[in-house]
């Protein structure tokens, strides 16, 4: 479980939207670090899927 605040909602409530977490560690690169820290890091190859995944979102909210 994760307890985080975001004002991500508030906009929301003036433009349809979408929050989603992409999982940008990779524990056999040693890539773990969270984030707001000086060890941040992030795997590459998430970038990928992310952008797939956000392409297919628009495809989607077009064809509505």
């Amino acid at each position: 479980m994760r307890m985080t605040a975001e004002d991500f909602s508030y906009y929301t409530h003036h433009v349809p939207g979408c929050f989603y977490r992409l999982g940008v560690k990779n524990e056999e690169k040693v890539i773990t670090s969270p984030v707001h820290t000086s060890t941040f890091d992030v795997d590459e190859k998430c970038l990928g899927l992310g952008t797939r995944l956000m392409s297919f979102m628009a495809i989607q909210f077009l064809n509505q």
